[in-house]
């Protein structure tokens, strides 16, 4: 069991510094493309936060979608339904559909603030 986990810590680890240094690569090189063009610090800033902002509800998408669907999981494990049923495949496509709905509030309430 030790053995195993510290397999995933270290390929966890190792995984995440890769990404991570390839995520800052990238960064210097689209920063650096944005400054040979002629582009201002201003509308650099800008580009860069929509980029951010863009990555940033992806990334709460995807958590959401998942988060669902283990939900639903732990809601098809604690009622042990017949997986030969459709009952299953219902409730986890209800809970991706609540967690794509939240993502949807989410997303849309600072669009609603800023008008």
């Amino acid at each position: 069991m030790e053995k195993n986990l510290t397999l995933v810590i270290l390929f966890v680890s190792t995984f995440g510094s890769i990404s991570y240094i390839i995520g800052a690569v990238l960064n210097y090189r689209l920063k650096s493309k944005f400054l040979n063009r002629g582009l201002s610090d201003v509308s650099l800033i800008k580009a860069i936060d929509n980029i951010r902002i863009d990555s940033r509800l992806n990334a709460l998408k995807w958590a959401l979608i998942l988060s669902f669907l283990g939900i639903g999981l732990i809601i098809n494990k604690s009622f042990a339904l017949d997986p030969n049923s459709i009952t299953p495949y219902i409730i986890l496509s209800f809970s991706i559909a609540l967690g794509l709905l939240l993502f949807y509030l989410i997303k849309s309430k600072p669009a609603k603030e800023k008008q």
